[in-house]
Order: C-alpha cells, then structure tokens, then sequence
C-alpha cells in the first residue's frame, strides 16, 4: 500500500493543528501574580486554542476518512470479480490438466514409436544378412 497519497492529503493540515496546539498564551510579568484580567484573559486564549483544535482534528479526520475510502476502493476489487478470478483460475487449470494428459500421451507414443523403428531396424539388417548370405 502505498503511503503518498495519504501523505499528500495529510501534510497540508499538520502544521495549522501544530499551531493550533501550541498558542501563545498572554503571560503575566514574572514580577507580579496573576491577576483576575490576566487569567481570564488565558482561559479565554485557551477556549480559543481549544476550539480551533477541534476544527482542526474534524477536518483532518474527515480527509483522512475520504483518502482511505479512496485507498480503499482502488484495491478492492469489482464485485463479482473475485468469482470471475476463481473460475478463471478452475478454467486454467483445467486446461493444464488437459494438456499434460495429451503430452504424456504423446510421450508414450514416441516411446512406442521409438520402439517400433528399432525393431525395424532390426528387422531390416536382418533382411540385408539374409540377402547377402544367399
């Protein structure tokens, strides 16, 4: 399987959730505590990080979503394909053995064959002896 699609699909979204998980909160002086504005001020900085987060992950997931039922659909493959493929593959078989019962077939008749003309050969050699001791 490969990845790139996937990858492609993916990247452009990486870095605004990065951005979104790491804001820049208001800081108060290290001098002072914080105050009642300061920290509302954070939560609120907060709440807005937090929002956007979820955008940000929803978004993704649904393109992630559509890139694996995309992934998906290319690799699955057609219904009734499988079956097309198996009785294919039964045909072929078939086939084989077919053609290996019609080349043992053969075989044995080369043999018989190969056979035969030794013994004609015999045969005729011993014709050419009886010819020539008359």
């Amino acid at each position: 399987m490969s990845y790139l699609p996937l990858l492609k699909a993916v990247l452009p979204f990486i870095a605004p959730v990065i951005s979104a998980t790491a804001p820049i909160f208001t800081r108060n002086s290290s001098s002072e505590s914080p105050d009642d504005k300061t920290q509302a001020k954070q939560i609120a900085e907060l709440q807005n990080a937090v929002e956007t987060n979820g955008q940000s992950v929803r978004m993704l997931a649904e393109q992630f979503q559509k890139v694996v039922e995309a992934v998906d659909a290319r690799q699955l493959p057609e219904p009734g394909e499988i079956q097309r493929l198996q009785s294919q593959q039964q045909q072929l078989l078939q086939d084989q053995s077919h053609q290996t019962g019609a080349l043992q077939k053969l075989v044995k008749d080369v043999q018989i064959t190969k056979a035969l003309a030794a013994i004609a050969l015999v045969l005729a050699a011993a014709a050419v002896a009886l010819i020539l001791v008359k």
